[in-house]
């Protein structure tokens, strides 16, 4: 059963992760560094499943976050944003399956990679039909190895049964 100190403390957590994700973007033209590489709605949408490990309000932020960033920031477009959603869900879903299974950090590891790379691969194929972009691959593979990398580590150094 959940209290009502649970759903504060769940809602207050959404909206500062939401907040975040609306600010990389103005973040990314005060810097040097295009932070945008780093995929950093990933990671933050990583953080707050780990924040909160309530598989409904993973999927809600998965749905929520895209969305409310594209619509304050206009990164990504609304389409995009709706590509990223599926993303997440996959991940969520996959990582959900898969982890409970998990024995040791290794698997887990392995686990997070797997359902990373899933959901990447929905992601690309979502963009493909919905987009039909010119350039399926804006963000180049490096950085996209080392943002899948820094979400598995995350998801296996917090991750909690």
């Amino acid at each position: 059963m959940t209290t009502t100190r649970t759903l504060v403390r769940t809602g207050l957590l959404d909206l500062a992760l939401v907040a975040v994700a609306c600010l990389v973007p103005a973040l990314t033209h005060l810097l040097a560094f295009p932070l945008s590489r780093l995929n950093p709605m990933m990671l933050i949408f990583v953080a707050g499943v780990l924040l909160v490990p309530n598989r409904a309000n993973a999927y809600l932020l998965a749905a929520v976050l895209p969305i409310l960033t594209s619509l304050v920031s206009g990164m990504p477009s609304p389409l995009g944003a709706l590509c990223i959603s599926l993303e997440y869900a996959t991940l969520i879903s996959l990582f959900f399956l898969l982890a409970p299974r998990c024995s040791g950090r290794l698997s887990l590891f392995g686990a997070a990679i797997l359902a990373l790379f899933a959901a990447k691969g929905v992601y690309y194929l979502a963009k493909y039909l919905i987009l039909n972009p010119d350039t399926l691959f804006s963000t180049p593979l490096l950085w996209q190895g080392i943002s899948t990398l820094l979400a598995a580590a995350l998801l296996t150094l917090f991750y909690r049964k």
